[in-house]
């Protein structure tokens, strides 16, 4: 009798399983107060790569998140050397003990294939090559939905560290792929040939392959045609050819391209049960013999009673998605995985679902709350990610109808407006920065384009300008002091309206102001004033040809020269 080994934190119940290099005990987690499934490497294996092997296998699944992955509570060694693995506690048994020699509902035996081509689909985007697909690894939970386990020889397939000797075969010779048999090197396609092999024993009742000896079952693999199915089963050959194909180069390239065939496949393969193989809510393989049953006991009436407790059960599993992201703050984000995403999911399916639209107005009542309390602090559109102006388009991306949030802008936009007004009535027109009319409106203006109130407060600030610079003009204000001079003024119109003739006039007139002092200065030979006004003319104007014709008439003068080509 096997020795109950001694964990510390863990109270062994029973033994559940034992194989060649580990025995599974069911047992007692005292911390959490919960059942767990004790992998523990047997006393007898106590070769270090066998060691390793199982260390690394822990670590592979729990480096994985998926539905249909194993979960793995904690990895340790034991005084003795022994590795021992807490995973979770499967009560609905595995795959294998299914399989009593009689084929299973081939609608069953599909949905079963669909759902692990997907989480096959999951452990590949990882890097990881499971390289022992059986029945005895497909294990199912209370509620029926399918668990992928026993990683121990899985392979990361960018990972060059070799767990067994060159050469060596691993896995089970039933569902070994014909280059796993040989040891030869191995990608992703040795699992989908597994899979095809558990799919045909499914079908069949008996796995074909399977031979009395190791060596027979490894040749069968490697030798043997793929089966002739007959009869109703004469629908599936053409997946079981692309799944079994001897060269692994004729199968599926992937299992993202084995579940597109499943959804998309051959109208011979399923039938009126092709909307199966896109269920992805739990407990779906248990459930599709209760659907034989109904459609045979109760007719169409049945069927239809049978859709809609699955798609109940759905909908529970992405309301509880949606919840967790509520609860961790993830309403909006990331894409894809936000209460939102969730919600949006459930009433693609019920439009009408009671608790997602609850839900999905919750997100709008935050945000609304979020919104109204960044206006009363004057959180307008400022800091970033925490003012009512984001709090509000948070809710329009949840309902872009939003009334509330339409408003909600509508009322900042008037907010400012007055704050504007508020700024011209104390003559803060452009300055203090953030803090002025122009700042107001421009931000008013952002929230709405077409507003007639921020058209008429623009355009009374160019008339205000316009006005400051004809008295600096009267006052010789045209280029000093700085911020109160004519050019000052002009500018600042040019700023409001690019295009405002007045300023482009009032600019043009100073430049040509000081075009006709500088020829003045010329006229009386006075060469250090007409540089004097051409430099300040061309500071109002650097365009203005009188300026420029002047200066390079300036600039040829003092060439070395200039009076010998004059006179000569």
């Amino acid at each position: 009798m096997t020795q109950v080994p001694d964990i510390p934190g863990f109270v062994i119940h029973r033994l559940i399983a034992s194989g060649g290099t580990a025995d599974v005990y069911l047992a007692r987690q005292e911390s959490l107060n919960r059942d767990v499934a004790l992998k523990i490497l047997s006393p007898r294996q106590h070769d270090e790569s066998f060691s390793e092997r199982f260390l690394k296998e822990g670590q592979l699944i729990a480096s994985l998140r998926h539905h249909n992955v194993i979960t793995i509570f904690d990895i340790g060694v034991l005084d003795d050397g022994q590795h021992y693995i807490a995973m979770e506690y499967l009560e609905g048994g595995d795959l294998e003990s299914q399989l009593t020699g009689k084929p299973m509902p081939p609608v069953q035996a599909l949905v079963i294939l669909r759902e692990l081509a997907n989480v096959l689909q999951f452990v590949h985007e990882q890097g990881i090559i499971h390289r022992d697909i059986k029945p005895a690894n497909v294990l199912f939970r209370k509620d029926g939905s399918l668990v992928l386990t026993d990683f121990g020889i899985a392979k990361l397939v960018e990972d060059d560290v070799k767990l067994t000797q060159t050469g060596a075969t691993v896995g089970s010779p039933a569902y070994s792929s014909p280059e796993q048999s040989q040891g030869l090197d191995l990608d992703l396609r040795t699992d989908i040939y597994s899979l095809g092999v558990m799919f045909l024993e499914m079908l069949l009742g008996h796995n074909p392959y399977k031979a009395d000896t190791y060596a027979t079952t490894s040749i069968n693999h490697i030798q043997m045609e793929i089966p002739r199915l007959e009869g109703e089963f004469q629908r599936y050959q053409d997946l079981m050819n692309r799944m079994l194909a001897k060269d692994s180069h004729e199968r599926f390239p992937s299992a993202e391209a084995l579940i597109a065939y499943l959804d998309n496949p051959p109208k011979s393969l399923w039938g009126p049960f092709a909307w199966l193989t896109r269920m992805s809510s739990p407990g779906k393989t248990t459930i599709v013999a209760a659907l034989l049953v109904l459609i045979i006991v109760g007719g169409i009436g049945g069927l239809y009673g049978w859709q809609n407790w699955q798609q109940d059960q759905e909908i529970d599993q992405l309301l509880t998605l949606a919840e967790q992201r509520v609860a961790d703050n993830q309403r909006l984000e990331p894409i894809g995985d936000s209460a939102l995403d969730y919600y949006a999911q459930i009433l693609d399916i019920d439009s009408n679902n009671a608790a997602a639209l609850t839900g999905k107005q919750g997100l709008i009542d935050y945000f609304l709350d979020k919104a109204r309390d960044a206006y009363r602090n004057n959180r307008l559109m400022k800091p970033v990610g925490r003012n009512a102006h984001y709090y509000y388009g948070q809710v329009l991306r949840i309902d872009e109808d939003n009334a509330d949030a339409k408003q909600g802008i509508v009322d900042l936009a008037a907010r400012y407006i007055k704050l504007a007004e508020e700024a011209v009535s104390k003559d803060k027109l452009m300055l203090p920065k953030g803090d002025n009319a122009y700042y107001y409106y421009t931000q008013a203006q952002l929230l709405d384009q077409n507003s007639v109130a921020v058209d008429r407060g623009l355009k009374k600030l160019v008339t205000r300008y316009l006005e400051l610079a004809e008295e600096a003009k009267a006052e010789h204000k045209l280029l000093t002091p700085k911020g109160e001079s004519a050019i000052d003024y002009y500018k600042r119109v040019l700023e409001i309206d690019a295009q405002n003739p007045s300023a482009k006039q009032g600019i043009e007139d100073l430049a040509n102001h000081y075009a006709l002092l500088a020829k003045s200065a010329r006229q009386r030979g006075e060469s250090e004033k007409m540089m004097l006004y051409i430099n300040r003319g061309l500071s109002v104007d650097p365009y203005n040809t009188t300026l420029i014709q002047l200066k390079s008439e300036v600039e040829a003068k003092n060439e070395p020269g200039f009076f010998d080509r004059l006179f000569n």
